[in-house]
């Protein structure tokens, strides 16, 4: 019943005490901490001006203030409410599901699990830690010990408490957990397990329901209580949208949980539970001491993480801080162009291309050609496929609606009355039915799909919560400690990032400046481009590869394969014959990735290059005349395993091994050194590269044409909707060619 569904029966309504249970918000616009950034994967550095949200300020009572001297940054953001509706008046179109895309929600919080063995007897020790890590907003304790009545932890309401089962002593063990002032009316009791120690319950956070499970398995309890969570997690997980599980579990698995002696029967049988429910373990430390017995399990993709904090006693247990961030931003929505290729007139568009005057284009120069080429193709596609402009969603969860929307606003705005409870409620469950309806939809495109392409495996990415945010990247500190905050000065910042690393180091001459130029073979002459292997290469385009520049999508190219083949072909031969590459195609978009390390930090990036398809193709068919001649005449040199057709990591571990084998017979030692480029492919000089290849003997127009192909391009890094202004690519091996 639904009543029961966030208020069962069984004493998991909160208790009334007499307390405030508003919200306290704490203005997030106050100055941060010196030296802490607001990243968390980013620890030194200034911090970057916190946004001014709207929240009210409030006043915090003195014993859920941190330590003295420090700026208290624990902003509630779970069932926060602003002032006014965080609505932009302004509608800025409506996303693939026909949803508007401008209302911000972020969840951010924090939870804290801590074996003290005795919480009574410990509890001015507990209060001092947890107001050193910040006084997180959710508290977990097992191992209590508490016999009779509550123990009240400052600043925290209690929510529920736990008493020891199947113990010899009935005043050892038990659970609890507090939430803190101002927080407690979204973290609802939903229920006790019958059996074990182990409670569950709701977080009701705007970014949806997040079923919370505080537990404690006693050493050699056998895989029962595994096996009975594996059922109530069943139970109970169809009531949120994402789950966290913590506590200490005292399970050993070698290979899941590394810091283990050995591996148990329980621990392999909860590595099996959560594996069938998606969960990953995400402490990575040892928690009591050199083994891993406290546990933060959860199906989040991404959002979360946990660090390991010295516990109240040096010879027991530490504490588990785990931090909760997701966000549904809103930004400036993206607005794009898609087709609606369900409703292509495939076969009108093929007439069109088949009927299409292409030697007009082709009696122009190579730059022309090519740009008038596109845009034919691009106005025959206008007139079979219908398209329409789309804003993309830029939150995190993909099954997020209007209704979710509205009853957000419904929660926000009853917050401080009566009705609250009741409308936080509603909202939750209206989550849920979002949530599972998604599930449903998207389970039965999975069915149209081959589980062997790439669309299944991004599709089922989003049943695992990794769809994630259209924006990843934080706020970035630039190198002179300032802040790039929007996604115009996050573009740029990676636009500047990205051209230092192409720079090119000082010139150095040494044995190898001087180079043969009588090269020991000649290309006599040019092998002629045959439309069969044009036809082949747009057959074999990814469809779901990224548009480029040019806005031509692959998925065109390849079913206009036949239609499309001669006049590429022709258009190829040109080029090859005036040792030109188009202007039009010198354009490169970029995206950036993270590599490692801190997140604020642009170095740790790197680009992703999108170039227009059409590009690729006579890319490939150039490279199908001129690479068989670098391969024959050993171009590469004899010891080059990679790039060479017929040879790769395998031929050339064997050959080593061979060789050191041999070597060892003979009685000497083998040393082996390993080394990586930095930047192999983004600093090339284009003058060495091009006196190189005059050296191979390659016939006149393929010269001239890949001389002119490693000519400057332009770049601009495409963030959030918004592009950097241009930047040179020069002297490099041009990514995403």
């Amino acid at each position: 019943p639904e009543s029961k569904l966030f208020f069962p029966d069984h004493g998991a309504r909160p208790r009334d005490t007499g307390k405030n249970n508003g919200f306290r918000l704490l203005r997030t616009g106050a100055p941060p901490r010196s030296g802490v950034a607001v990243d968390p994967d980013f620890r030194p550095g200034l911090d970057p001006p916190a946004p001014d949200t709207g929240l009210r300020p409030a006043a915090v009572s003195e014993g859920s203030r941190g330590p003295p001297g420090t700026w208290d940054d624990r902003r509630v953001n779970v069932g926060f409410f602003p002032s006014e509706p965080a609505v932009s008046p302004k509608e800025h179109g409506q996303d693939l599901e026909g949803n508007s895309a401008d209302m911000s929600v972020d969840t951010t919080f924090k939870l804290f699990h801590l074996n003290p063995r005795g919480l009574g007897g410990n509890i001015a020790e507990v209060t001092a830690l947890v107001e050193t890590i910040g006084s997180p907003e959710i508290v977990g304790f097992t191992e209590t010990w508490i016999e009779r009545g509550d123990v009240q932890l400052s600043g925290y309401h209690c929510v529920s408490q736990l008493g020891r089962r199947n113990a010899v002593r009935g005043d050892r063990g038990g659970i609890a957990l507090y939430a803190r002032d101002g927080f407690q009316d979204s973290v609802v009791h939903l229920a006790d397990s019958p059996t074990d120690e182990r409670a569950w319950y709701i977080i009701h956070a705007d970014s949806g329901p997040v079923l919370l499970c505080l537990w404690y398995r006693p050493p050699n309890s056998g895989l029962e209580p595994v096996t009975r969570f594996d059922t109530e997690l069943s139970e109970y997980s169809r009531h949120a949208v994402s789950c966290i599980v913590m506590g200490d579990m005292n399970v050993h698995n070698v290979e899941w949980l590394r810091h283990s002696n050995r591996t148990s029967p329980e621990g392999i049988e909860l590595e099996t539970v959560c594996c069938s429910h998606g969960l990953r373990q995400l402490v990575t430390k040892p928690t009591r001491g050199p083994y891993l017995l406290d546990l933060v399990l959860s199906d989040l993709a991404s959002g979360i993480r946990c660090r390991v904090v010295k516990g109240i006693h040096s010879n027991d247990h530490d504490g588990v801080l785990t931090t909760v961030g997701l966000s549904i931003p809103a930004s400036q929505p993206v607005q794009r162009k898609v087709y609606d290729f369900k409703k292509a007139d495939w076969t009108h568009l093929k007439l069109l291309l088949l009927e299409a005057d292409w030697r007009t284009a082709l009696d122009l120069s190579g730059d022309a050609a090519a740009e008038t080429m596109v845009q034919t193709i691009l106005d025959k596609v206008s007139q079979c496929i219908p398209s329409r402009v789309i804003t993309d969603k830029v939150w995190a969860h993909p099954w997020l609606n209007d209704a979710c929307r509205k009853a957000l606003l419904r929660k926000r705005e009853a917050f401080g009355t009566d009705d609250f409870a009741r409308l936080r409620d509603a909202c939750s469950r209206t989550y849920v039915e979002a949530h599972d309806a998604y599930v449903a939809k998207t389970r039965d495109k999975l069915k149209e799909l081959s589980p062997s392409s790439r669309g299944w495996w991004r599709l089922s990415g989003t049943l695992l919560e990794k769809a994630g945010n259209k924006e990843t990247i934080p706020p970035l500190q630039r190198a002179d400690e300032t802040w790039a905050l929007t996604p115009e000065e996050k573009a740029a910042e990676l636009a500047h990032v990205f051209r230092s690393k192409s720079n090119l180091p000082p010139r150095e001459d040494n044995e190898y400046t001087t180079l043969t130029h009588e090269p020991p073979a000649k290309m006599l002459r040019m092998p002629r481009l045959r439309v069969s292997t044009v036809h082949n290469l747009l057959c074999k385009l990814d469809e779901t590869s990224g548009t480029g520049p040019d806005l031509l999508p692959a998925r065109i190219l390849k079913h206009c394969a036949a239609e499309l083949a001669i006049p590429v072909t022709l258009l190829t031969r040109k080029l090859l014959r005036e040792h030109c590459w188009p202007q039009c195609w010198r354009l490169h978009w970029i995206h950036g990735i993270h590599k490692r390390g801190p997140k604020a930090q642009g170095n740790n990036y790197r680009g992703v290059h999108l170039t227009p398809q059409l590009s690729k193709v006579v890319e490939r068919a150039v490279g199908s005349l001129v690479l068989p001649w670098l391969e024959c005449t050993q171009a590469y040199g004899p010891n080059q395993y990679a790039y060479a057709k017929g040879r790769g990591y395998k031929d050339v571990l064997a050959v080593n091994v061979c060789h050191w084998l041999l070597l060892m017979e003979q009685g000497l030692a083998v040393a082996v050194y390993c080394s990586d480029v930095s930047g192999a492919f983004d600093r090339v000089s284009q003058e060495r590269l091009g006196d190189k290849l005059e050296t191979l003997g390659l016939h006149e127009g393929a010269l001239g044409f890949l001389k002119s192909w490693l000519d400057d391009r332009r770049s601009q890094v495409v963030l959030g909707g918004t592009c950097s202004l241009l930047e040179a690519l020069t002297d490099s091996v041009f990514q995403g060619t």
